[in-house]
């Protein structure tokens, strides 16, 4: 898992510096900080995975990465390094595309979410 966690910081290290630092709007502020919420939503429902036997973890990336029962350090690292590298390719992206790129991060992110909450009952008790 550690190769996978360092190659994505390093492709997506690059990407501030190339990023328009002139068009980054209140909306976009927004949009990051509903996505990184959302993320960190995640990861405490992830996280919460391997205390339940009934439960192993289903998102296909998250599962590759991770392993059907991640440990709450695996789980730090990998959702750290989502939100750090959402952020950055959100920076990178012109202004035209980022709406899309954070809106359809925050539905996907969002969608797991609101599963873990109604199917599973993980952080919502």
């Amino acid at each position: 898992m550690k190769t996978w966690i360092v190659l994505l910081a390093l492709v997506c290290s690059g990407c501030s510096a190339i990023a328009p630092r002139d068009d980054w709007s209140t909306d976009s502020t927004v949009a990051e900080v509903a996505f990184q919420l959302s993320n960190t939503i995640d990861a405490f429902q992830t996280a919460r995975i391997q205390h339940r036997a009934d439960l192993a973890e289903g998102e296909n990336l998250a599962r590759f990465v991770l392993g059907r029962e991640p440990s709450t350090r695996d789980t730090a690292v990998y959702f750290a390094t989502v939100g750090v590298s959402h952020y950055l390719i959100s920076r990178a992206l012109p202004a035209k595309w980022r709406p899309w790129f954070q809106g359809a991060s925050l539905i996907y992110s969002g969608t797991i979410v609101v599963t873990n909450c109604t199917q599973h009952r993980l952080l919502c008790e």
